[in-house]
């Protein structure tokens, strides 16, 4: 039985091709790697889904330090679906900007295509050029804070 997270929402719309992962108050390493195996788990789950984290609701990622075991367990679950694919990421304080680019760092091993936003409508349109998919995906970020902020 799934327990949701108190600091992450999962999203994912097979129509759209697109994962949306919104958060919402600190977010620790021990929370992104749950994120992962949560993400991983799941039957809809698609490794070449364009992937969407909003960290925008969040006040903080844990530390520098703690990276490390995160990296490790991505590249563990990305070399079985090496597919290239597009990771856009929202971020808003300092310490996520920090930290990013501290992870962007090892991304080149992960063949990922990854872009940082400090806000939503840039990174939408980033994702994709086409005015429906970024009106439905703007609605779908919307949805995933609303259900984080309800919990």
């Amino acid at each position: 039985n799934y327990m949701p997270s108190n600091c992450y929402h999962i999203s994912i719309d097979q129509e759209l091709g697109i994962i949306v992962i919104s958060f919402q108050g600190k977010v620790y390493p021990k929370d992104m790697i749950d994120l992962l195996e949560d993400l991983f788990q799941r039957e809809d789950y698609i490794p070449s889904y364009f992937t969407l984290y909003d960290f925008s609701g969040s006040t903080a990622i844990g530390y520098q330090m703690d990276i490390g075991p995160f990296v490790k367990r991505l590249g563990e679950l990305r070399k079985a679906d090496a597919v290239q694919k597009k990771v856009a990421i929202i971020v808003k304080t300092p310490n996520q900007k920090f930290l990013i680019n501290l992870f962007l760092k090892f991304a080149p091993g992960f063949n990922l295509q990854i872009q940082v936003f400090d806000e939503s409508t840039s990174c939408v349109r980033w994702i994709k050029e086409d005015p429906e998919f970024q009106e439905r995906v703007m609605t779908l970020l919307e949805k995933n804070r609303h259900e984080l902020s309800s919990r």
